[in-house]
């Protein structure tokens, strides 16, 4: 692999951890309401993301990567319990592991022959 495609994921591991974060850092009100659609919005696109890097995880016959994928669709079921009993930053936290560990599971599948990515993700 090369040392921009090396770079490349790096750069994506650290700006998926700073886009993940609790919806209140982007300014999502602090109300029930604000939080509460901050939340719905944040479930719905983890949901979609979660469906397409399931389906690269699928597709590589990645065996060991399932069980990350696992983790992150566990993640996800966290934050929709947390959301249903008004739990919202909870619920955010849990959304933002989900889509980080579902990332992971994504770099991991693409790269699986390189020990330096697998150690960085997996750190």
């Amino acid at each position: 692999m090369s040392k921009t495609m090396k770079l490349l994921a790096v750069m994506l591991i650290f700006f998926s951890a700073l886009c993940a974060g609790p919806a209140s850092v982007y300014g999502a009100e602090k109300n029930g309401n604000g939080l509460m659609k901050e939340t719905e919005n944040r479930i719905k696109s983890n949901e979609a993301f979660l469906k397409a890097a399931r389906q690269i995880v699928e597709a590589s016959s990645g065996k060991p990567w399932d069980t990350i994928m696992k983790m992150a669709e566990k993640y996800h079921s966290e934050g929709i319990a947390h959301y249903n009993i008004k739990e919202y930053e909870f619920a955010l936290e849990d959304i933002s592991e989900s889509t980080q560990t579902a990332i992971h599971a994504i770099i991991l599948t693409k790269n699986s022959d390189d020990a330096e990515i697998r150690s960085i993700v997996i750190q």
